[in-house]
């Protein structure tokens, strides 16, 4: 789902806060880099949950402790986020990252 900086559906606003204004100075290149930055697709980030919830989608619980994507400001389990088979490796053990 797309960031919306307001929870009213204003297109008009909603364009007016999209707008990247960049600087005749800036180097072509500098224009170049922004731009390609700007379209990227940002990745998907998944949250260790501090509290109990419940997936949006298919209603199995989320215990605290465990990872959820947020969508929409509803949680979604891993599965359901089609993450299912995904490993947590904790920081600090190199040669179990290395292997993986």
């Amino acid at each position: 789902m797309p960031l919306q900086f307001f929870s009213s559906p204003a297109p008009h606003i909603e364009k007016i806060f999209r707008t990247c204004y960049v600087s005749l100075a800036l180097p072509e290149r500098k224009q170049q880099k922004l731009q390609e930055k700007l379209e990227k697709v940002p990745q998907p980030v998944v949250f260790l949950n501090l509290r109990d919830a419940q997936c949006s989608e298919c209603g199995a619980e989320i215990a605290q402790g465990s990872m959820l994507l947020m969508e929409a400001d509803q949680p979604l389990c891993l599965h359901c986020a089609r993450f299912g088979g995904l490993e947590f490796l904790p920081a600090g053990d190199t040669a179990l990252t290395r292997r993986y």
